[in-house]
Order: structure tokens, then C-alpha cells, then sequence
């Protein structure tokens, strides 16, 4: 299995998480709403990094899953069976 992403890389999509979390926050907000240009220029950059987001979001739940998984298997191994690796 190749090995998790270097941090420098993780605390860059970290900030893109945050980033987009604002824009999303702040295409809500009822007074930017009222303001045209505002909302075309936040609607744009949050479009610009929609999808590196999901697919850093799908990154995050696939690693929580096998983290999980493999707590799960380390917990219910029997240490007299031989361990096989396939």
C-alpha cells in the first residue's frame, strides 16, 4: 500500500478545507447576498476548489475506514493461528 501523504500536502488541503468551509459560510450570510458582484466573485473561487475538497473529504473517510478496519482485525486476531498476508 502506498504511504499516507506527506503532511505538508495534508495541512495544504487542511487550508483548501477551511477555505472552502468560509466561502460556503459566507454565500449564506443574508448581507453578502445582497451584494451581486460579491456573491459571483465567492461563488467562483468556492467553485475552483470544490472538487480537490470532496475528493480530500473522500480521502479522509477512505483512511478513517481502513484505520477502523484494521483495529478491528488486529483486535480479533487469534495469536495461535498463523498470520497470513495475502
Amino acid at each position: 500500500m502506498a504511504d499516507a501523504a506527506p503532511s505538508s500536502l495534508i495541512a495544504k488541503l487542511d487550508q483548501l478545507v477551511a477555505q472552502f468551509d468560509e466561502l460556503e459560510r459566507q454565500l449564506t450570510d443574508p448581507q453578502v447576498l445582497t451584494r451581486h458582484e460579491q456573491v459571483r466573485h465567492l461563488s467562483v473561487k468556492r467553485s475552483a476548489i470544490a472538487d480537490i475538497v470532496a475528493r480530500y473529504r473522500a480521502y479522509q473517510k477512505l483512511a478513517a475506514d481502513l484505520a477502523e478496519s484494521a483495529q478491528i482485525i488486529e483486535e480479533n486476531e487469534d495469536p495461535e493461528r498463523p498470520h497470513r498476508r495475502v
